[in-house]
Formats: C-alpha cells, structure tokens, sequence
C-alpha cells in the first residue's frame, strides 16, 4: 500500500525570512540581479514581520535597480503594513514615494497624462487600508484626500470601503475638538499634509470631512435621490441638493 504522505510543517515568518535571503545572497554571489517580482516577495515577507528598516532598504534597492521596473504590488505591503499599525505619516510617505517613481524622461508623470503602464497609483485595496488608518489615528486630513481619489477612480466602492467611510463618520475623528479640525492622536496635520502626493488639478475635493464642535452627524442608509432635481427625498438631509463634482475623463 501507498504510505501516507508526511505531515505538512508549518514554515514560521523567521524562516521563511531566512530562506529567502539566503537565495537573495546566492544570487548576489553569482551577480545575478534580482527582478521585480524577487523584491516583491522579499518586501512582502518584511512588512508582514514589521521589519520597516529592512522593507525600506529593500525599497530603496528594487528602486535603483535596472532590472526592476516598479510595480503597484513592489509598494503595497508597505502601505498595508503602516496602515495595520496606525503609522499615517509613513502610509503617507510610501504612498507618495510610489507617487513620485512615475517618471517619464526624468519628469514627473501628470495624473492619466501617461498610458496605464507608465503610471503607478493606489488600488482600491491601499485606499481602503488608508481610509481604516485615517479612521483609526482620527486623521481628517488623510480622510479627505482619500475620499476625492476615491471618487476620482473608483466607480462603485466595495462594501469593504464605504464600511470604511461609514465608521469615519461614526468615529471622534469627524467631530472637531476644541474648535479645531481634530488633531488625531497627537499628529503633526501639516506634515502628513506635506507628505501627501502632488493633488491633481483634476481631482476633486470632497470639503470638510468633519462638524463643528456640538454637532453631531446622524448617519442614513439607502436614502433615495431625486435625480432629475439631485435631491434627496429620504434620510436626515431629505431636501437637501446634491452638489455636483465634476470628474476627469
């Protein structure tokens, strides 16, 4: 009879770590340089062992390496990963890093002026990571800019996402303190503002993402829409008209 095949073990993250750059330092040995998905893999391994140091390094290699051309998935683990442990400032940081890798010639690419291969940007998936943080750190200036890309290339968002948008406006974070526009949990606004990729001039903006100190937002769901007049006939805003924001083709 045919003997049964032999457990399966599981692999812990260290080793898989350890496997994986042992191939990495053979491959240098033999000057082979890594490719894409080589950096992808490594960094993934990294980011989900909170190594940031190392995922960054690895980064900045895959970056400056002539046989790697950068990919949305070389920078997604990172993001995640910042975004899993409420790091704002570097979610901002890396999403801009990507941002920025769009060159053309040695110039920056505008937003949709380069063909999709040129371009690098967020999927849905690093946008809804972004909402979760922002909502998470109280972060109203995240929240904002990624609600205007989100209405800039996502059709119709995942029940993942408008969870996400929803649970912002349940949250602190959409209630000003002391007059203010919330500070977070102690964040520098202005730095991850900074931070942020160039805004298009094409992008939209969705206004203030937070109230007034005192008020309280009344969250409805599936309010009806009037769309021949673009008024809301049900919810806590019934009669209220919707403002148009115009969209890049």
């Amino acid at each position: 009879s045919t003997p049964p095949p032999p457990p399966v073990q599981e692999v812990s993250t260290e080793d898989r770590r350890n496997h994986a750059f042992r191939i990495k330092t053979h491959m240098e040995s033999l000057y082979l340089p890594l490719n894409e998905p080589a950096y992808t893999a490594l960094i993934r391994i990294l980011s989900k062992a909170n190594d940031f140091k190392g995922a960054e390094e690895l980064l900045a290699q895959a970056e400056n390496c002539q046989q790697c051309k950068p990919k949305l998935r070389l920078y997604s683990p990172l993001i995640q990963t910042y975004c899993d442990n409420g790091d704002m400032l570097n979610a901002v940081k890396t999403w801009s890093r990507m941002y920025h890798i769009n060159t053309v010639q040695g110039k920056t690419v505008d937003r949709g002026s380069a063909t999709s291969d040129d371009i690098i940007q967020p999927s849905e998936k690093e946008y809804c990571a972004l909402l979760k943080c922002a909502v998470k750190t109280r972060c109203h200036v995240a929240m904002e800019r990624v609600l205007s890309e989100i209405a800039e290339d996502i059709l119709v968002p995942s029940a993942d996402t408008t969870n996400a948008i929803v649970s912002w406006f349940e949250s602190r974070g959409a209630i000003a303190s002391d007059g203010k526009n919330g500070d977070g949990d102690n964040m520098d606004m202005s730095s991850i503002e900074s931070h942020m990729p160039p805004r298009g001039e094409d992008l939209p903006t969705m206004g203030p993402v937070n109230c007034p100190t005192g008020i309280k937002l009344e969250i409805s769901h599936g309010c009806n829409l009037d769309t021949a007049t673009d008024t809301l006939s049900t919810g806590c805003l019934a009669g209220k008209k919707l403002k148009k924001v115009e969209l890049s083709d």
